[in-house]
């Protein structure tokens, strides 16, 4: 065992950056993938790092860096943050898990195997980030098998405590009762009784506690009250496709090398990325879901491919819904930057704020025109679709927007001091004496500047001509 220090990171995530440190707790160990090292100083502490073979180093990948918007083809930004426990007798496995690009927290309570193929079925399917695990189950048959089918990614038993001095946090941080008071303050209206008997979902609701718990503290998150989707789902209705099966097939990431594959210049090596045609990002998150875990249900089945047998004949109704979607950004990590609260207030924080709203209003006034293009299809899927994007809901936040941003304000694509431009007028005249003094000296300052450019390149004869 080699003594290192646990670096303080952060991902870098679009709009809202959340800062990632060492766990300030005891929870148990930590798997992560995916690191970007700052220049804070690091905090004192063991790790083991653990191959299959038991030693050498061990590799890290590139951290992700989703961005608001929509490229040509869409990819499933993700960043999930999972925690695990299981019973006493290992009969049952509890997980919560977190996407950092969406407002949603997800468990789960099953009963596995020896081999826990229905966990590690998961897990993969999420491709998380980080891995949460109780260090009393470190080295028991649970934490061997994630060590063993995550050996790419270090593990980092966390030695420091979480917010409360001289408590050693352990397994305690796993507890069902802070989930249920986390879940009654932060999940949306109805949130327990879409949940169920907490009774039989404890080990998944000691996952939402630890979870919550280390968001908040290590990822710096905060959320306002009620504002969340908290849901339990079960492993019924979907097939079971073990990990093993998902690399031998190759069905959301290629075996070869890269080096080989930018050689040949190979591009769509898997199933997902020759089946990636999505226009957004939260379609392309869909798709991976749905080839990693398929429905077996045949009601299911059968009404997706009506819907796509609508789609293709009707080719205009096609053609209109992929150009409307084209204004769509990332709905699911917009909506998680508007809801998440910044712990400190900068000038920074204040523009992205402003400019999340944009990205909101802009993608609002698509929705009419996508909801007319789902409800002119024969679909029961696409029509009630539209009649969900024609609800009260949308109508109302535009309203609310168009009390406070101009009509006209949009993001100015491809053009960083016209974008700054837009960000800084967007906001009515009137609701702020000290913002809007600020604006107008903005405005002349930014016209003097532009008049002196005038000056210099009639002086100085830049605008192409041959001097004489």
């Amino acid at each position: 065992m080699s003594k290192r220090s646990t670096p303080r990171c952060k991902y870098d995530i679009a709009i809202v950056s959340t800062p990632t440190a060492s766990m300030p707790g005891s929870v148990g160990s930590r798997i992560s993938g995916s690191w970007r090292k700052s220049g804070n100083k690091s905090t004192s502490g063991s790790r083991k790092r653990k191959t299959a073979s038991g030693s050498g180093r061990i590799g890290s990948r590139t951290p992700r860096t989703p961005q608001i918007g929509t490229p040509s083809i869409a990819q499933p930004n993700n960043l999930y943050i999972v925690a695990v426990t299981e019973y006493r007798n290992q009969s049952h496995i509890g997980l919560a898990a977190f996407n950092l690009m969406q407002p949603e927290f997800l468990m789960y309570q099953f009963a596995d195997n020896q081999t826990y193929s229905n966990l590690l079925m998961l897990l993969n399917n999420f491709d998380p980030e980080e891995i949460l695990i109780p260090d009393t189950i470190m080295d028991r048959a649970l934490g061997m098998v994630i060590q063993d089918e995550f050996e790419s990614k270090e593990i980092f038993p966390v030695n420091t405590r979480l917010n409360q001095p001289n408590i050693q946090a352990r397994r305690k941080f796993f507890n069902e009762n802070e989930g249920v008071e986390y879940a009654r303050m932060l999940g949306i209206d109805g949130t327990l009784e879409g949940i169920g008997d907490l009774s039989q979902k404890y080990l998944a609701l000691a996952c939402l506690g630890c979870l919550v718990r280390y968001i908040q503290h290590v990822q710096n998150m905060t959320f306002p009250r009620n504002c969340l989707r908290i849901t339990f789902r079960s492993l019924d209705g979907r097939m079971k496709i073990d990990s093993l099966t998902v690399r031998k097939l190759e069905l959301v990431r290629c075996n070869l090398p890269k080096k080989f594959l930018r050689a040949r210049k190979l591009k769509k090596t898997s199933l997902f990325e020759v089946l990636n045609y999505c226009s957004t990002p939260m379609g392309a998150r869909l798709l991976r879901s749905s080839i990693l875990q398929p429905f077996n249900d045949m009601a299911t089945i059968q009404a997706r491919l009506d819907t796509i047998e609508k789609l293709i004949t009707a080719d205009d109704n096609f053609f209109v819904l992929l150009r409307a979607l084209e204004g769509f950004c990332d709905l699911d990590h917009l909506n998680s930057c508007i809801i998440t609260i910044p712990k400190v207030e900068t000038i920074r924080s204040s523009t992205d704020q402003i400019a999340n709203v944009l990205h909101l209003k802009k993608t609002l006034e698509t929705f009419p025109l996508v909801a007319a293009a789902c409800k002119s299809c024969e679909s029961d899927i696409m029509k009630l679709i539209g009649a969900n994007l024609e609800g009260k809901d949308p109508e109302f936040l535009a309203k609310e927007i168009s009390k406070y941003l101009h009509d006209d304000a949009k993001i100015a694509k491809g053009n960083l001091a016209e974008s700054q431009k837009q960000i800084a007028l967007a906001v009515e005249e009137g609701m702020d004496g000290l913002l809007d003094a600020a604006r107008k000296a903005y405005l002349e300052t930014t016209e003097k500047i532009s008049e002196a450019v005038s000056e210099y390149r009639e002086l100085f004869n830049t605008s192409g001509e041959n001097q004489t």
